[in-house]
This record gives C-alpha cells, structure tokens and sequence, in this order.
C-alpha cells in the first residue's frame, strides 16, 4: 500500500501542485508559488513516479504470477484486488502528473470547455436574458483586447483568470501566453461593455494584477 500512497504523492508532486492550487482558487486564494518552486524538479518527479509505477507492476503481476495472492499476502489481496488497486493507482497518477497540460488544453479552449459553465450558469447573463445565443455572424464587429496579467505562474492561476474573464462575457474568446507575466487577448463583440476599469477590477478579484496594453 505504501507504495501506491507515494505514486499519488508523487504524481501530485510532478503536477507543480496544479490540482491544490485549483482549490485554492475556489477559495479566491491566489498563486501559492507550486509551480515556481517544483518546475525545474518535474523531470526527476515524473521519473520518480514512472519508476514506483513500474516497481509495483513488476512485483504484484510479474514476481508474483505463480502465487494466489499478490501485493501484502498478509492482507490477503488476491490477484484481482491487486490489478484493480494497480489500475485505480496507476489512472490517478497520470492524471495528478499530467494536470497541467489536460489544464493546457481546456484554457486553450475556454470556448469549447469553460465558456458554456458561465453561458447557462444560474448566475450568468445568459440565463437571465434567456440563453443568449453565442453564436456570431460575420458582420458583427469584433474587438480584440489585449491584457498584460502579472503573475499567471501556472496554468491553475490562468485557469482562473480566463474564468473571471468569461464571468463578464461567456461569449468571449481568450487567447493566451503564459511566462510569468502572461498575454491574454480577448475577442469579444461588445467590448464597450468591457472598460479597462471593469477588465483591471475583475482579474484583481481573482487575485492578480491587471492592466489593459491595447484594443484593436
């Protein structure tokens, strides 16, 4: 059992922290410093868990195959209770060590992934104004708004960011650079709605700091 605890462990570990800082950001608690801190070690955490993973397949399936039990026969864990704890352990591992690029992909399609949670929320304008339709022709005029965010260390911290963004237009769409201080451009069709000043408050609300470079 011990060492399925320091996979997890590990895992969480290779991940910067990711999934601990998207709990802190539901308690608008704001960047922690994971990522600053655990980056340059995540190549030797990953080895770290790929190896206690392999150690652990190798001694319940492999050394253990001509026996009835398998893992601590002091509990008497059966081949099969062993292959599902295996398997449980093994899935929440690779989850936990790749979190920041799953995150990756879902900020880079906030659109697709966040934006409809905010356009049918109880909360949103697009509830109250009876599901507006997102759904935009050509002709309607487009701004593009680029916001210059200190302090995007992770993509937990750009995940909240980009939710704050489409608290004010779920409509948006947000494109991002992210190295310490990140680009965030957003495309939205009534950005006269989107002062500097609302921009600059709402991203201080979740914690960073904020300050509009353009519109184009």
């Amino acid at each position: 059992m011990r060492r399925y605890v320091m996979a997890v462990c590990g895992g969480l570990l290779a991940s910067s922290c990711c999934v601990i800082q998207l709990v802190l950001n539901l308690f608008s608690i704001g960047c922690a410093g994971f990522n600053v801190v655990l980056q340059p070690y995540r190549p030797v955490l990953l080895s770290a868990v790929f190896g206690g993973l392999m150690y652990s397949f190798i001694k319940d399936f492999v050394l253990s195959s001509s026996c009835d039990a398998c893992g601590d026969p002091k509990m008497n864990i059966t081949k099969y209770q062993a292959k599902k704890r295996f398997a449980t352990t093994f899935t929440i591992a690779i989850l936990l060590s790749f979190s920041p690029e799953i995150l990756q992909v879902i900020n880079r399609n906030s659109d697709v992934f966040m934006a409809p949670l905010h356009r049918f929320g109880p909360d949103s304008h697009a509830a109250l104004d009876g599901a507006k339709s997102c759904h935009l022709t050509p002709s309607d005029p487009m701004t593009t708004i680029v916001i210059q965010v200190e302090g995007l260390h992770c993509q937990a911290c750009v995940n909240n960011a980009i939710n704050a963004l489409l608290a004010l237009n779920p409509c948006a769409k947000i494109d991002l650079l992210v190295s310490g201080e990140g680009t965030i451009r957003v495309h939205a069709d009534d950005a006269h709605a989107l002062t500097d000043r609302v921009i600059e408050e709402t991203i201080a609300s979740a914690t960073f700091k904020a300050h509009v470079l353009r519109r184009d």
